[in-house]
């Protein structure tokens, strides 16, 4: 939808939008094609909703507006990214840009401990306790 399709649907609300098609200008953005994710009645809901969809996915294109606005000006403001110095020897599964994306979306949670030392030997029984234990078991069957 265009903002001006939006703002016949959606008077006088604030809107949480997608943009769908969009290029720079001259330092503002254009805003050719808008989904529209949800409509609110305040700005303090509109923007909390926000904050959960882009921490969730930051790399979506989206803002938060108020249909009263006849046009959108949308200043672009350069960003930094900031990361840790590379260290001399990296794990490769740091780098492995899926591992990371699984973390970020929480599908998996790394390790508390991390150590080069493998983990201790604790034996749970010996090797002829075992085997006894699995005899006793196939002689109930």
């Amino acid at each position: 939808m265009t903002w001006t399709e939006i703002r016949q649907h959606y008077p006088h609300q604030w809107l949480l939008v997608e943009a769908l098609l969009a290029h720079s200008k001259a330092g503002k953005r254009q805003l050719d094609e808008l989904a529209v994710i949800d409509a609110f009645t305040d700005g303090e809901a509109a923007l909390r909703s926000y904050l959960k969809l882009h921490r969730d996915a930051p790399l979506r294109e989206l803002y938060v507006v108020h249909s009263d606005r006849e046009e959108l000006e949308i200043t672009e403001r350069p960003t930094l990214e900031l990361r840790p110095a590379r260290e001399a020897r990296r794990d490769p599964l740091i780098d492995n840009p899926n591992l990371a994306e699984a973390v970020r979306v929480g599908w998996i949670t790394p390790a508390e401990i991390v150590s080069d030392e493998p983990p201790p030997r604790l034996p749970v029984a010996p090797l002829r306790e075992l085997l006894l234990e699995l005899d006793e078991d196939q002689a109930d069957r």
